[in-house]
């Protein structure tokens, strides 16, 4: 059997070019990507943008001292889903077994396809040619011997440049990268570990593995594999994948009862925090699941297909209810009440202009986007695959 080859590709700027073909009239123009709340960060800028000095991950107050002429929109992931299924769709011609991290990270597992183009270096270089010349995006690829090590190649590529690091040559690369390259710790514990000297992959595996388990619990295993360079995580294919992608909403009982009433207060509750997510997250869902969870652990569910995809919670709580009335839960207490929305779809918000639109542009406001579970990235292209 071949040596395993994974790609991990990271699409740069894939927000940006969504954000600007959303809104064309903004060409030219100073155009910032932020997301939304208080600790909003710039995700992406055009050109012009940067020309002030403003960069990716800057906090958005800074940025909009720095410029304050400039057009800010925050990001929409449906914008964005449209380029990340076409790039898909090309990664697919190489390999079936291609897992998506996030709307710009696409992880391929190319190890049954070297016989018929090459090596990995070969598709590597393809996908970073044809993207650019089909869709003027530009790729960072990382190649390695399992998925950890294709990221953290990625993360020392260049734009329009693929690394590659081989078994051969991974202990004397891993030991001089620092430990935050593993993607693993916050900065709580990057500093927790700098403290004590440890700042390098290669210091890092030295560490006794008691230690890391008494100091990161159950994540110490994983951090003494991961500075060893070992992953055996697998690259799912595509169609197996989870077909339904989940958004939930939430809401636990003060105190466990059996009172249906005030289950059905509460089924309201969760109601109106899953309508505030889809919202938030530019998404309507059609399938409905109810889930009653006891105070032993125990779940009840019940699940239901709307007349149609919604994102409101007067549209989620009617069938809900009907659905937390039928569960039986005998003589156990009921803790939290969980809704789910399921078979998902991105909705972009509709642009209200007015018959005569100003010649000023105006900022657009969108609801804040909020970074999805994969699973969710997954149905969606797979919806949009098959309206094509």
């Amino acid at each position: 059997m071949p040596a395993r080859q994974v790609l991990h590709l990271i699409i740069h700027d894939l927000t940006t070019a969504a954000e600007m073909q959303t809104y064309p009239r903004y060409s030219g123009l100073p155009v910032v990507i932020t997301d939304s709340g208080q600790q909003a960060t710039v995700q992406g800028l055009s050109g012009e943008a940067a020309a002030f000095g403003l960069r990716a991950g800057m906090p958005a107050w800074e940025a909009r001292q720095r410029c304050p002429e400039g057009m800010f929109i925050n990001a929409n992931r449906a914008h964005a889903l449209p380029l990340t299924k076409q790039i898909v769709d090309l990664c697919l011609k190489y390999t079936p077994l291609l897992d998506i991290v996030s709307l710009d990270e696409i992880c391929l597992d190319v190890t049954g396809s070297l016989r018929l183009f090459g090596s990995a270096a070969r598709i590597a270089t393809r996908l970073i040619d044809e993207i650019d010349r089909e869709m003027h995006l530009s790729l960072r690829v990382g190649i390695g011997p399992n998925r950890l090590i294709a990221r953290v190649a990625c993360g020392q590529a260049a734009l329009r440049h693929f690394i590659e690091i081989g078994e051969d040559s991974l202990p004397g690369i891993l030991s001089v990268l620092p430990v935050g390259s593993l993607g693993l710790l916050d900065q709580a514990g990057l500093r927790g570990l700098a403290q004590a000297g440890v700042q390098t992959l290669g210091a890092l595996a030295e560490i006794p593995l008691p230690f890391l388990e008494r100091r990161f619990g159950v994540l110490g295993p994983q951090l003494a594999r991961a500075a060893r360079g070992i992953d055996d995580t697998p690259v799912p294919s595509y169609e197996d994948q989870r077909s339904f992608a989940e958004v939930t909403g939430e809401a636990r009982l003060l105190r466990e009862t059996r009172d249906r009433e005030t289950i059905l207060l509460h089924v309201r509750a969760a109601a109106d925090a899953l309508a505030a997510r889809l919202q938030r997250e530019g998404c309507v869902g059609r399938s409905l699941c109810v889930t009653l969870r006891c105070a032993d652990g125990t779940d009840f569910q019940r699940r239901h297909v709307l007349p149609g995809f919604a994102n409101s919670s007067d549209a989620f709580y009617r069938p809900a209810a009907q659905m937390a009335a039928t569960i039986e839960t005998g003589a156990k207490m009921v803790k939290s009440v969980r809704l789910a929305a399921a078979d998902l779809r991105g909705q972009a918000p509709p642009e209200q202009l007015s018959l005569l639109e100003s010649s000023i542009p105006q900022r657009p406001h969108h609801p804040r986007q909020k970074q999805v579970q994969r699973a969710s990235v997954v149905r969606q292209l797979k919806t949009l695959n098959a309206e094509r």
